[in-house]
């Protein structure tokens, strides 16, 4: 499934593009998995995204930042709005360099990353050399993710409409 796609009217300030994922907010909690399925919600970089509270439909949510104060401040901000939805998350180490990146990511957020993804011109030429660049990272982000999961989207869920609607009374 496709949020969007985006039109004209958006960039033009003529509509905004959160209606867009809507239908994600429906559906995702409501969708019944097979045991070793998964569904991936990738969402453009901020926090914006999170803010529209579509993230109680996930299971677990992986917060990617890179060793800059700018990525840090905005992993540390989504993950403000992860914990508000009380949605589970996961921080990811990205375009590491050398120790270094790992140790100045780590003591930013004040806690370890999952995992730690290694800069690669190969990735960044050809993303579906990932797979195999990174493989061994991706099992312990997955493995870690599923000791987060707590298949509770519709519980989440139904306490944010339920909060929603008491805000607005």
């Amino acid at each position: 499934m496709c949020a969007g796609p985006q039109n004209d009217n958006v960039p033009y300030g003529k509509s905004c593009s959160h209606s867009l994922s809507a239908p994600l907010k429906v559906i995702l909690p409501i969708l019944d998995l097979n045991k070793e399925e998964a569904v991936l919600v990738d969402e453009k970089a901020g926090a914006d995204g999170v803010s529209t509270g579509i993230i109680t439909g996930i299971d677990v949510g992986i917060i990617v930042c890179e060793p800059a104060l700018h990525s840090i401040k905005t992993a540390k901000q989504i993950a403000e709005l992860m914990d508000f939805y009380e949605t589970p998350y996961l921080f990811i180490g990205n375009k590491i360099t050398s120790n270094e990146d790992e140790k100045f990511i780590t003591e930013q957020l004040g806690e370890e990353p999952a995992a730690f993804l290694l800069e690669s011109k190969n990735v960044q030429r050809n993303p579906f050399k990932a797979v195999n660049e990174w493989h061994d990272e991706f099992k312990s982000i997955i493995h870690k993710a599923k000791f987060l999961n707590k298949n509770d989207r519709l519980e989440r869920t139904t306490k944010k409409f339920k909060r929603n609607r008491a805000f607005s009374s």
